[in-house]
C-alpha cells in the first residue's frame, strides 16, 4: 500500500498494524526497490559532489603565523610575563 501511494498511518489502519514496528516488519521490499533506491541515492550523490563549493583555504596573517611553534618553556614564560 505504501508503495502505491498510501500514507503509512492509513495503511497501518487497514491492516490492522497498531505499531510502527509491527507494520515494518512486513513491509517487504523486492529487488526492483532495491535498485530504484540506489539509482536514486547514486544521483543524489552526484548532484552533491557538483554543488560543492571549494573555500580557499584561511591562513592566519603573517604577524601570527609560528607565534607559538616552541611549545615549550619560552612560551610558558611568555604567557607569564617573565
Amino acid at each position: 500500500m505504501v508503495n502505491a501511494g498510501v500514507a503509512q498511518n492509513l495503511a497501518m489502519k487497514i491492516s490492522g498494524h497498531r505499531t510502527d514496528a509491527m507494520f515494518k516488519r512486513y513491509a517487504i521490499g523486492d529487488e526492483a526497490d532495491l535498485r530504484t533506491a540506489l539509482r536514486r541515492t547514486q544521483k543524489y550523490v552526484k548532484t552533491v559532489k557538483e554543488n560543492v563549493v571549494a573555500l580557499p583555504e584561511k591562513r592566519p596573517p603573517k604577524s601570527e603565523r609560528g607565534q607559538f611553534r616552541d611549545n615549550g618553556q619560552e612560551a610558558v614564560e611568555r604567557r607569564a610575563g617573565k
